[in-house]
């Protein structure tokens, strides 16, 4: 059996290795520190975006008209059915829960011509979005609910 006879590369460090590697021009060398590099700046990237966006503490209760948002409102602060009207403005209050920090929950009105104002203002602190749907109303609102979740999906 013959004796291998050692390559050139053998018995070198990593580092010494690539180094050759890199003044030699090796195509598959360059290709995968560019990758490696590549792959850290978006973790990097990343990481700084991340950190940057805080969630804020509020809820937001969304729906169409008359779907039963200010009553779901009034049940989660007062642990009871609140007499509603349509709402022309915001409703809001801050929801105590046991042990935890408060949390702000916003009731945003379903009337399409206020609801996008209002809920600009509202969607830069939201943690979570609850949407209310009347099930009796489902079949004469499923349009306008589909506007307006595409509405929030996109937001």
């Amino acid at each position: 059996m013959a004796a291998r006879e050692p390559t050139k590369m053998e018995g070198k460090g990593f580092f010494e290795e690539t180094r050759e590697r890199l003044d030699a021009r090796d195509p598959q060398t360059i290709g995968i520190l560019v990758a490696l590099l590549v792959g850290l700046v978006t973790l990097i990237l990343v990481f700084i975006f991340s950190r940057k966006r805080k969630f804020g503490r509020g809820i937001l209760i969304c729906g169409s008209c008359d779907a039963g948002k200010t009553t779901l409102l009034g049940q989660l602060l007062k642990g009871k059915p609140l007499e509603t009207y349509t709402s022309m403005k915001e409703n809001s209050g801050v929801l105590l829960l046991d042990g935890k920090k408060p949390v702000n929950i916003v009731d945003i009105p379903g009337h399409e011509r206020i609801r996008d104002q209002i809920l600009n203002k509202y969607s830069g602190s939201a943690r979570g979005i609850i949407y209310v749907v009347d099930s009796a109303a489902v079949s004469k609102q499923i349009r306008n609910d589909e506007k307006f979740i595409k509405v929030l999906l996109f937001h």
